[in-house]
């Protein structure tokens, strides 16, 4: 195999430096979470106001938000004690069903978009991943593991009136992943590995119950596809091989249906994760960590132009400060303070309460007077 040589586009460079130069708006100071959960896939409101999303938040757990596209605004949803993740907003009915650990064992869950309808889905204890709502709302296709300490993986869908679950495709060495509908709900996209080598995308037939690689390469990984709304192509995410590893950056890439040709739509400086296209097909949703932690961006299809949306230093702050004491945390936050920067008041407030036997006065003064500046 022939070295790989990659070298950042010009809107790689862009993207790169739009990013560490941005200022974190206001509006998300009222909200703490750390990280955005790097295997999530977001997920779209019905009619594209918000984005659901999965981050890590002070507890260390993953808790779903929203953002509000318009002006930037985060909210929590749920309690922040239990693990949840995964989120997939209905199209049609006005609920997120998600994986939730809150009665011990994670089991799929829904939650009205309102947050006051909570429902347990599943209650088999069988390990499962990425739960994806139909587009009619009446199925979920998932990822389970049926034999414990086995690496089986399944495709799955579950019929929500009857509970019953049908197997679309096994994969023994437990590679399946992230499943994604069509608009018509006609297919299911999901991805394994290709000859035992990289992972190639998969495409599932409900109806007819069969399954079949999409395309295949063992140039890199192409995985996370997501079907345009005029069903006519699917974006994805490709990774090139470099020497047989994974290279240092994944891109996004569009394919026409039947096409044996990819359009490259972004090819980011660093790993691009969970693709979520909008309903009007004119944005995309996605998560890189160009700026160290995962964060959330959105791509305009048309103009390629890249936003991103969550600006969160506060992980940072906190574990320089327990690992490296004060004065590393003065440090940091002067440092960027001065480029820009803003730190949370509640993410401040957390780190004074989480810390104060190991405080001195003079540190919560200091802390204190952060939240006021």
């Amino acid at each position: 195999m022939k070295k790989a040589c990659i070298y950042p586009s010009i809107i790689s460079f862009l993207f790169m430096a739009f990013c560490l130069s941005q200022k974190e708006g206001t509006n998300q100071e009222s909200i703490l979470f750390f990280e955005i959960l790097d295997e999530s896939v977001p997920s779209w409101y019905p009619d594209d106001s918000k984005i659901v999303f999965a981050s890590i938040n002070h507890l260390g757990n993953s808790q779903l938000h929203t953002i509000t596209l318009k002006n930037k605004v985060i909210e929590p949803i749920g309690a922040p004690e239990y693990t949840a993740k995964y989120p997939s907003c209905s199209s049609n009915s006005k609920m997120i069903y998600y994986l939730s650990d809150k009665s011990g064992i994670p089991e799929i869950h829904s939650l009205s978009l309102d947050g006051k309808d909570e429902r347990q889905i599943t209650f088999d204890g069988i390990k499962k991943k990425f739960p994806v709502i139909s587009p009619n709302g009446k199925e979920i296709a998932f990822i389970r593991y049926p034999i414990k300490n086995k690496t089986t993986s399944e495709l799955c869908v579950l019929n929500l009136r009857s509970g019953v679950v049908t197997v679309l495709h096994e994969d023994p060495l437990g590679y399946l992943g992230w499943p994604s509908w069509d608009s018509n709900g006609n297919y299911i996209y999901s991805y394994k590995l290709f000859n035992n080598s990289r992972n190639n995308i998969l495409r599932a037939d409900r109806q007819a119950q069969n399954s079949e690689f999409l395309f295949t390469t063992e140039k890199g990984d192409t995985w996370n596809a997501q079907a345009t709304p005029d069903g006519e192509g699917i974006y994805y995410l490709y990774n090139p091989t470099v020497k047989g590893e994974w290279g240092n950056n994944s891109e996004i890439r569009y394919r026409k249906n039947k096409s044996q040709e990819d359009n490259l739509v972004f090819n980011g400086p660093r790993y691009e994760n969970g693709l979520a296209i909008s309903h009007d097909g004119s944005k995309i949703a996605f998560s890189s960590d160009i700026t160290g932690y995962y964060q959330l961006h959105i791509l305009d299809t048309e103009s390629r132009n890249v936003e991103q949306l969550t600006f969160q230093t506060e992980m940072e702050l906190c574990t320089i400060i327990r690992k490296q004491g004060m004065d590393a945390g003065r440090k940091h936050y002067d440092t960027y303070k001065y480029q820009g920067k803003l730190f949370s008041e509640k993410a401040i407030s957390y780190l004074i309460q989480d810390m104060e036997r190991n405080l001195t006065n003079s540190d919560k003064a200091y802390l204190s007077r952060l939240i006021k500046e």
